[in-house]
């Protein structure tokens, strides 16, 4: 197996991360346009309370996390892990793992409290994501995400 190196997102990695998360959104079904992407990704990579970890095998890009953090009242400091996404032919080799355990890592440096993901129903049903972030920590405590469906455009605009 090659050496696989998880680093922090750099303006000449910019290129790679967007690539990856097409690929991902593409892969879920959810529709992101490419400007949309382009437009939200450079706001996101800006943001420290925010962070892009790639993995890497010598300079080619494997796959890619992000995470947010949020204060609130029940946890404080909380991360979410918003995106995982390993290259097809590079998944059964542990590069997942080792992104998870990066993102892992960047929580507890960032004194994070509670640290939650999103699993999508048909992930869910395909059965794989579920039992890797178990075996990893993570619990299913039965919480249903909800959207809002409504208009929010007064809300102050987006990119």
């Amino acid at each position: 197996m090659t050496v696989v190196e998880v680093t922090g997102y750099r303006p000449e990695l910019r290129r790679d991360a967007l690539r990856l998360l097409s690929a991902f959104f593409g892969e879920e079904g959810l529709e992101v346009p490419a400007p949309l992407l382009v437009a939200r990704f450079d706001r996101f990579a800006a943001d420290d309370r925010n962070a892009v970890l790639l993995a890497l095998a010598g300079e080619e890009v494997l796959g890619i996390v992000t995470l947010t953090t949020s204060f609130g009242l029940e946890f404080g400091l909380s991360a979410e892990l918003e995106d995982l996404y390993v290259l097809p032919e590079a998944r059964g080799q542990g590069v997942a793992g080792r992104l998870l355990d990066a993102a892992l890592a960047w929580c507890r440096a960032q004194g994070v409290q509670a640290a939650y993901l999103v699993v999508l129903p048909e992930d869910a049903a395909a059965g794989r994501l579920i039992p890797f972030y178990q075996a990893r920590g993570f619990v299913d405590e039965g919480r249903r995400l909800l959207f809002f469906d409504g208009d929010l455009s007064g809300a102050g605009g987006e990119t």
